[in-house]
């Protein structure tokens, strides 16, 4: 029984490769910000993975069809399998450029390197003030994307002082943390001084309490995101043309690709790591619930920035007893393993009841309306039609729609013109 779970959850992995991406925004009302899209586990960049099309939008080319019609969209990417915390890193640094800073506290910590690649920016002007007002963004995150979005926004609105001290040491002066952030030593990240930088937070299909099959895949061992790995280099070939292969950003553990070795030689000494099992800083920990549980309690809800969240659903009750099953008129046939198994999953011990069973094919459809787990106190709302700023929007369950029919990468009745759904969401950003 454990060698089929752990079967079913590597063809569950390799699915949510397809996964997760980009975000994308439209002009019409009370702000012109740009959006940047962040995907989700597995997910890749714009200009890498051409083999399996582009994250946000599979075959066709969401961003630029939205560019094109007036929106300002930019796609970020991020490590693939990295913690929220590594992710979010990588993600400020993407959008305003310069070298990823992981802290040192945490680096510290998780015993990874401090410092990662070097961007040009996508939008390098983000936070500066011109004509007396902040060059804000609006944030729109899939999958793992939502968290690391809002973990980012967290550290951008208050920082983190164990960052701060680790480098200045205890009570130093506002003038020595802006000396240490200009003389690069420090992150501003962590300064707490990027204040009002995020208008608005959107995820789509975000496990906010985590995903049962995360929980699942730490039942049996803990190690299934290695084997998936290993699968994966085989799915992919073994050239060294990175166009085809995804590129699993594990510099910060040493675990780039050596020049001249055969990409599959390279997943297969990245399988053999001993960092899967010996860490938490890395998104199997961050995916459970668990994990999200954690996050949850420390990364608030920001009173200065307006949260929306997408709910997916494409199970429907079985006949016969409480379990949840693919609805194959909507369901991606790879999600039927991972669908089935959140679709039975229990913990009564951990609060994981039947009303966790409906799930979109990676995710559990309760998860996705914003965080709970972890809080003493609700601060999810029905959308109405007025946004509540500080609050999570919920607007509403797609219930023929899997993890990857959100992105128009597949085929979904709710998302028969996936540039539509994309086009209203962002007017509506404009509107704010």
């Amino acid at each position: 029984m454990k060698k089929l779970l752990k079967m079913l959850l590597i063809a569950t992995m390799i699915i949510s490769i397809m996964l997760p991406a980009t975000a994308t925004y439209a002009a019409s009302g009370g702000n012109d910000y740009p959006v940047v899209l962040c995907h989700g586990n597995g997910g890749w960049g714009r200009n890498e993975f051409d083999v399996r099309g582009y994250y946000w939008g599979g075959s066709f080319d969401l961003e630029t069809s939205l560019n094109n019609d007036g929106y300002e969209v930019y796609s970020a990417a991020v490590g693939p399998f990295s913690s929220n915390w590594d992710r979010a890193c990588e993600l400020y640094a993407y959008i305003l450029g310069g070298t990823v800073d992981y802290g040192k506290a945490h680096s510290d910590k998780f015993d990874h390197d401090r410092y990662g690649r070097t961007y040009p920016g996508l939008y390098p002007q983000w936070g500066e003030v011109e004509q007396g007002e902040i060059n804000k963004i609006h944030l729109l995150g899939h999958s793992q994307g939502g968290q690391t979005t809002r973990l980012m926004v967290q550290l951008l609105e208050e920082g983190m002082q164990s960052e701060i001290e680790a480098v200045l040491g205890s009570s130093p002066t506002q003038e020595q943390i802006d000396a240490a952030v200009e003389s690069g030593r420090l992150s501003k990240l962590f300064t707490g001084t990027c204040n009002d930088w995020v208008a608005s937070v959107s995820t789509f299909a975000t496990p906010h309490d985590g995903t049962t099959l995360a929980d699942s895949v730490n039942l049996v061992g803990g190690d299934v995101l290695g084997l998936f790995v290993a699968q994966l280099g085989g799915i992919t070939g073994v050239t060294n043309n990175t166009k085809y292969n995804l590129d699993l950003k594990l510099d910060q553990w040493s675990l780039q690709q050596k020049p001249g070795e055969l990409y599959s030689l390279y997943f297969l000494r990245v399988m053999g790591s001993s960092m899967w099992k010996t860490t938490k800083d890395f998104s199997n920990y961050d995916l459970s619930t668990k994990g999200a549980a954690e996050m949850n309690a420390w990364v608030k809800d920001q009173p200065n920035v307006y949260y929306f969240s997408y709910s997916c659903q494409a199970t429907k009750k079985a006949l016969l007893g409480y379990n949840q099953l693919p609805d194959t008129r909507y369901m991606n046939p790879l999600f039927y393993g991972p669908t089935m198994i959140m679709g039975a999953y229990l913990n009564p011990t951990t609060g994981i009841g039947t009303s966790w069973l409906p799930n979109d094919g990676i995710v559990n459809t309760i998860s996705e309306d914003g965080p709970s787990l972890g809080r003493s106190f609700g601060n999810i709302v029905a959308y109405n039609g007025t946004p509540q700023i500080g609050k999570w929007n919920n607007l509403g369950v797609l219930t023929r729609t899997d993890h990857e029919d959100i992105l128009g990468r597949s085929t979904s009745n709710e998302m028969i013109d996936v540039k539509d759904f994309y086009s209203n969401h962002f007017d509506m950003l404009k509107g704010l």
